[in-house]
């Protein structure tokens, strides 16, 4: 048998079929992970058809949820929190019973992502409060009725945590602070559009 010459060798083409690259499948775990997604995007679809205001509540407590996941402890020792923000901004739009609601499920959630616990018996009723009386006066302007009520909630929680609760004076009053400028900024930039969206 001849033997084919080196240089002649290397300019057949390579017939070796474990060099065929094989075209890429998609994996079971992705296919799975694809079905699941459409199904929960058909779910959220059927959800905003069927009503918006369910639609935007459950929006809602997931951002909650996720952000105080995320930030967990830097919330409370910073002072930035968007129950307030969420409260506000629902009860204004849906009313003082879905005010109260998630006035009430967004300190919940706060709570259990951070594993704070000690300040529920005085922070809940001052956001079941907060929430019925955003939706008391819905037809306020947005910006003016967020900030109104930032700023008289930081005070009393803030008042409420030195004297009840015994947190340090300096601490709570760079909490009052932070929290009151993060909440203006946002209900006089941010509020607005927001609520003309889910209105």
């Amino acid at each position: 048998m001849q033997k084919v010459p080196a240089g002649l060798r290397m300019m057949m083409p390579n017939t070796d079929l474990n060099d065929k690259k094989e075209p890429k499948k998609i994996s079971v775990l992705n296919r799975k992970r694809i079905k699941w997604i459409v199904i929960t995007l058909i779910l959220v679809a059927v959800i905003f058809l069927i009503s918006k205001y369910l639609f935007f509540i459950g929006l809602v407590l997931i951002i909650n949820l996720l952000f105080y996941l995320l930030t967990r402890r830097l919330s409370s020792i910073v002072g930035i929190e968007i129950t307030t923000i969420s409260t506000v901004l629902i009860g204004a739009a849906f009313g003082p019973i879905a005010g109260v609601l998630v006035g009430i499920s967004c300190r919940l959630i706060e709570a259990f992502a951070s594993h704070r616990f000690f300040s529920l018996p005085l922070t809940i009723p001052l956001y079941a409060i907060i929430g019925y009386a955003a939706g008391s006066f819905g037809g306020s302007d947005i910006a003016m009725l967020g900030v109104a009520i930032s700023v008289v909630y930081s005070v009393i929680s803030g008042i409420l945590t030195f004297m009840v609760l015994g947190g340090r004076a300096s601490r709570t009053i760079l909490f009052c602070i932070v929290n009151i400028f993060f909440n203006v900024i946002f209900f006089v930039k941010i509020a607005p559009v927001i609520f003309s969206i889910i209105t």
